[in-house]
């Protein structure tokens, strides 16, 4: 309905009772984003340059992982760190016990989920 040539009405009301961000959330919202976008960066690329090593393996210190996860953590879901966190600890496993497969395979998982978090999956 209208009356005096404005709408009225539950249609209305609603709409003035949704929040909407104000731009400097919007933007804080969004420099989070990127910033967790970066952070997930920083772990995935060294686990890739890692998976293409020819001789052997390689992998980023186990060090370097854990302090890369620690970063993520608070900010991607609890599961998939929790998950993050039992292939890092296969791939430190595999590397101790010479496990060229199981060191490929931690790689690969944990390269996967990255990308997953990266996209916001």
């Amino acid at each position: 309905m209208f009356k005096d040539g404005k709408p009225t009405g539950a249609a209305n009301d609603v709409g003035s009772a949704i929040p909407t961000p104000t731009q400097d959330e919007e933007w804080a919202q969004a420099r989070e984003r990127d910033e967790l976008f970066e952070d997930i960066l920083d772990i995935e690329g060294p686990m890739r340059l890692a998976m293409t090593a020819v001789a052997g393996f390689a992998q980023p210190g186990i060090a370097e992982l854990d302090r890369g996860l620690a970063v993520l953590d608070g900010r991607i879901p609890e599961a998939a760190s929790l998950q993050l966190r039992a292939h890092a600890n296969a791939l430190s496993a595999a590397a101790d016990a010479n496990d060229v497969t199981g060191v490929r395979a931690a790689q690969g998982t944990i390269v996967d989920m990255l990308a997953l978090l990266r996209h916001g999956e």
